[in-house]
């Protein structure tokens, strides 16, 4: 009779002691670690790609990463958070289980995910050491010549390829992941803001055209080579050169602007994405101006375009870039240098070929802007890097569409990085 009330006390201290257990672990979340938890909990890490690898060192990733809370969960239904204070993953758990926690780059691309893309990236641009606002104001460290900004309230992509990731997708997906093929890349030029004084993405076509894309051409490059080409050498054969401008010298009435552009060029991002309506028709400005290679930067951006806000405009929805975008692309210690010093190779310290290295837009071909530079010339970048212009009813050029998108554009997924791009929805 003993034994049985002794073994009935037991078993009611054993279910006393379980049952606190179980409320404890309920009611009272855990902090955790990898080196306590090993076979508890894994850490899922993203890399450049966008695909998260296993960390198997015993510490938390903290500096450059988020937690995902939305991502990070557990086979038997328990409940992962962050613990700011504490810099540790905190667990809420009925039994044993098994988790996985998942930390993204703390980048805009984490940051923004399905959030409105201009206000997210202007809200978080600091985030990216490569975006520059352009308010007169040096609130960044450590750059030069930031007297030298458009003061335009822009916010640029400045940097070579090693720290500028701008890529964007559109061949019509919305996951993460390596872009369909390198004729689907775009990048951000930058945030600009339109008539209405809203902010929209501008962005120009990663790599040149085909007559594919923009139509019947005077010539294509065929099997010439290039040592300063940076796209893929396949490639190059293919790439289309254009005249931009007619007799007349008016953008208006040109034909490459008319059709190549804004016919050709929309027909074939139509085949690729089935719908354009992301595009919006915006004012270029097209009128005469000084030939600005001549200047640093800040007096081209004058000269071209601050000096012809009220004046002649064209509204479409493809355009070309301006030469300021080319000068404002470089980083920001070229911003004193002038485009253009001379075609003698001595000069190539004076102007921006010695930039090419720290300016994301070059592509190393001959290549046409939008804007005129004096009668009958038309602005343009040599395959060195150096600005200056030539007769747009002659000369024959490659060319990057450029566009800009609507402000309502969310962004789907992606970092920016050639390997996992920006996607759009």
């Amino acid at each position: 009779m003993i034994k049985k009330i002794i073994l009935s006390i037991v078993i009611l201290l054993i279910s006393i002691i379980s049952f606190f257990l179980i409320y404890h672990q309920k009611n009272n979340e855990i902090l955790v670690t990898k080196k306590d938890n090993s076979n508890f909990i894994s850490m899922m890490v993203e890399n450049e790609n966008g695909e998260y690898i296993e960390k198997t060192d015993n510490n938390f990733p903290i500096e450059g990463y988020l937690f995902n809370a939305e991502k990070s969960s557990c086979e038997n239904g328990g409940i992962l958070s962050w613990n700011e204070e504490k810099k540790k993953v905190q667990a809420s758990l009925l039994t044993s289980d098994k988790c996985y926690a998942y930390f993204d780059k703390d980048e805009l691309g984490s940051i923004c995910k399905n959030e409105n893309l201009a206000e997210c990236f202007i809200k978080n641009y600091q985030k990216d050491s490569s975006i520059i606002y352009h308010d007169g104001k040096a609130d960044y460290e450590g750059e030069e010549n930031y007297d030298l900004e458009a003061e335009d309230l822009s916010y640029r992509y400045t940097g070579g390829n090693d720290i500028v990731y701008n890529y964007v997708c559109l061949d019509g997906k919305t996951e993460s992941g390596a872009c369909t093929s390198d004729d689907d890349l775009y990048r951000f030029i930058g945030l600009f803001k339109n008539e209405e004084d809203q902010y929209e993405a501008k962005l120009i076509k990663a790599d040149y055209t085909t007559e594919e894309q923009t139509g019947t051409a005077p010539s294509v490059y065929g099997s010439t080579t290039s040592s300063t080409y940076k796209g893929d050498a396949s490639n190059l054969k293919n790439i289309a050169k254009y005249v931009t401008y007619g007799e007349d010298l008016i953008w208006a009435n040109s034909t490459f602007n008319k059709v190549n552009l804004n016919v050709n060029f929309i027909n074939y991002l139509q085949k690729k994405l089935s719908k354009t309506n992301f595009i919006t028709n915006h004012l270029w400005i097209v009128s005469l101006k000084n030939s600005v290679p001549f200047y640093n930067a800040k007096v081209a951006y004058q000269e071209e375009i601050a000096k012809f806000l009220t004046s002649e405009k064209y509204q479409a929805q493809i355009g070309l870039m301006y030469i300021s975008d080319f000068y404002y692309s470089a980083k920001s210690k070229y911003w004193s240098l002038i485009g253009f010093a001379g075609h003698d190779a001595s000069q190539a310290p004076n102007d921006y070929r010695s930039a090419i290295n720290d300016n994301w837009m070059y592509m190393g071909l001959d290549e046409w802007t939008i804007s005129l530079g004096g009668n009958p010339q038309a602005h343009r970048v040599y395959p060195d890097g150096k600005m200056g212009t030539t007769d747009p009813r002659t000369g024959e050029l490659a060319i990057r569409p450029v566009f800009y998108i609507s402000s309502t554009i969310k962004l789907a997924s992606g970092n920016g990085s050639k390997q996992n791009p920006y996607r759009l929805k």
